[in-house]
């Protein structure tokens, strides 16, 4: 059975207001830790990388950006 998901199409249709554009991230911590807890491993550990672009967002609205 082949699952396929559009994950680029997903992502354009969540409504996040900018005050809380991090909140993707901290769940997908939150995942992470909640996964090597699970696992019951002592030694585990979660790397975080983010990359920005160099360009200003552009407000479009009161809570959220372009």
């Amino acid at each position: 059975m082949d699952f396929s998901v559009d994950l680029n199409g997903r992502v354009q249709n969540i409504n996040l207001p900018a005050s809380k554009a991090l909140l993707p991230v901290f769940e997908a911590i939150i995942n992470s830790i909640q996964a090597i807890e699970d696992r019951k491993i002592n030694t585990g550990y979660i790397t975080v990388k983010l990359i920005r672009r160099n360009e200003q967002s552009e407000f479009i609205g009161e809570n959220s950006v372009k």
